[in-house]
């Protein structure tokens, strides 16, 4: 037994390419993981389709009674609240039927993973980069170089985060045959 190592020499080297790759976010989680998946989805789709179905009823009452601002404000959420609940009961729908989109990978069509990492993941994960950023920077300030460097390792990997949402949009935008994957008649 080598004990020089930390591990102890029991550790084979695929596993250890395994950790420095990391997890294959697109592998097969089989039927029984999906169906759970929508089952637990479902009760948030119906909440905000109901809200989005109901909100405008009651805009019409403040409406009536002539306060017209809230009557905005509601018909406004409404609106935020059905565009949400179709999202949700659209997505729903996808893990109940289970059929992969074009990219033949995911479930989710790949300008809807895009979406999600560029619109919403990109931008919080840069903003906490540099929420941390600044606390690095008040720690070094203030003489803490162990919490600025803790601080600061929380940036790198926020942005590292950013990184890593690139590289998971290049390999759904890639063709099926550069992923290794079969191609599809006429591809």
């Amino acid at each position: 037994m080598d004990t020089d190592r930390p591990d102890g020499g029991d550790v084979k080297p695929q596993f250890l390419k395994q950790v420095v790759s990391g997890t294959d976010y697109f592998a097969q989680v089989g039927r029984g993981p999906r169906l759970v998946a929508a089952v637990l989805l479902a009760p948030f789709a119906f909440y905000f389709m109901l809200a989005g179905l109901t909100t405008p009823v009651a805009a019409v009452a403040f409406a009536a009674k002539g306060e017209w601002p809230f009557a905005g404000v509601l018909l406004r959420i409404g609106a935020g609240h059905a565009l949400a609940g179709l999202g949700l009961g659209w997505l729903t729908r996808r893990l109940w039927r289970g059929r992969p989109s074009a990219n033949g990978v995911t479930v989710l069509p790949t300008w809807v993973v895009a979406v999600f990492l560029v619109t919403f993941l990109g931008p919080l994960s840069v903003g906490i980069a540099a929420v941390l950023a600044v606390g690095a920077y008040q720690a070094v300030n203030d003489g803490k170089f162990t919490e600025a460097v803790l601080w600061g390792a929380g940036a790198v990997g926020m942005l590292a985060s950013v990184a890593r949402g690139g590289r998971t949009i290049h390999q759904l935008t890639r063709p099926r045959a550069a992923r290794g994957v079969t191609p599809l008649p006429g591809e």
